[in-house]
């Protein structure tokens, strides 16, 4: 968890190095956002050699808002033409559903658009490919992998499908999966 944690903060610190950089070259290219340069003024008490300061927090923080927005709209965008749950899925996975209802659930997909599907995890973060070997189900794993499922993705606890079915010494999952592994 740590760890995850740790990630995000790197993440984050980079995201913010490149807006950073972003409104570096807007303002040597004397590109200026006039309402955020006037609240900057506000900002600093009519302080001209505080307002660059203020204006560059407001433009990171606009920076930061679109990028936001832009993310919710295409997750919206997704949501609303596949209309398909993650969490959904890996019940069907989870609770026997034969292979065929499976298929079905991502009728209507490219194959680029199933691969990324089955590439996320689920609130668990469990992989679908981690679930199918968990419930030991080889045609299950075969089929997504054949689909274009990562076989290396690491679960929560840092597992690969493979080492989950070492663990439980599935033969048919570990046979399979090693097809796919790198």
């Amino acid at each position: 968890m740590f760890e995850k944690f740790r990630k995000m903060n790197i993440a984050h610190r980079k995201t913010d190095e490149a807006l950073y950089s972003m409104v570096a070259q807007e303002m040597d290219s004397g590109v200026r956002n006039n309402g955020l340069w006037l609240k900057a003024l506000e900002k600093a008490g009519g302080n001209k050699e505080k307002q660059l300061a203020e204006y560059i927090k407001l433009r990171i923080q606009s920076l930061k808002d679109d990028v936001s927005i832009l993310s919710e709209l295409s997750e919206a965008a997704k949501q609303i033409s596949h209309n398909l749950d993650i969490e959904e899925f890996v019940t069907l996975l989870g609770n026997g559903s034969p292979l065929e209802n499976i298929k079905a659930y991502l009728s209507g997909l490219n194959t680029q658009e199933i691969s990324d599907f089955i590439n996320q995890p689920d609130a668990c973060e469990d992989y679908p490919i981690h679930i199918s070997v968990k419930k030991n189900r080889a045609d299950i794993a075969r089929w997504l992998l054949s689909a274009g499922a990562n076989p290396n993705l690491k679960n929560y606890w840092g597992s690969t499908a493979l080492e989950i079915a070492e663990k439980r010494e599935g033969h048919e999952a570990i046979a399979v999966l090693k097809q796919y592994s790198t």
